[in-house]
């Protein structure tokens, strides 16, 4: 009866690191075929959080982390979200900063990613 609890337990330890590693390996596989961004905006599409993405970066070589936050600022993740992440993951505070600035300046104004992040500056028609 032991044996079989313990099988269990372990089975049940087993579960969430086989989704990780499948989201994870999809996330690698389409970085190598799409680049960084679609996988960053295909990862968030089916769920998975910008910290667990930041987390994987860290840890892969292969990929930059500056590049990283910019893909997910550019793809429409929680500012804050990646701020959270990222202080919890010890990213420093002027590397992310680069990131907000370089996806400002490539992917949408200020303005827009404000309205996006609902900061309470409206875009309308007669803003620039």
């Amino acid at each position: 009866m032991k044996k079989n609890i313990l099988i269990i337990l372990c089975l049940l330890l087993a579960v969430p690191s086989l989704v990780l590693a499948d989201w994870a390996e999809t996330f690698i596989n389409n970085y190598n075929k799409l680049g960084l961004d679609r996988s960053v905006e295909i990862a968030l599409a089916d769920n998975v959080t910008p910290e667990a993405i930041i987390d994987l970066a860290i840890n892969n070589d292969e990929i930059n982390n500056k590049a990283t936050f910019k893909a997910l600022y550019c793809a429409g993740a929680n500012r804050d979200e990646i701020h959270d992440a990222a202080v919890k993951l010890h990213v420093s505070e002027v590397e992310l900063a680069k990131a907000l600035e370089e996806s400002i300046a490539e992917c949408a104004s200020p303005l827009v990613l404000d309205d996006r992040d609902n900061t309470g500056i409206l875009a309308s028609p007669s803003r620039p």
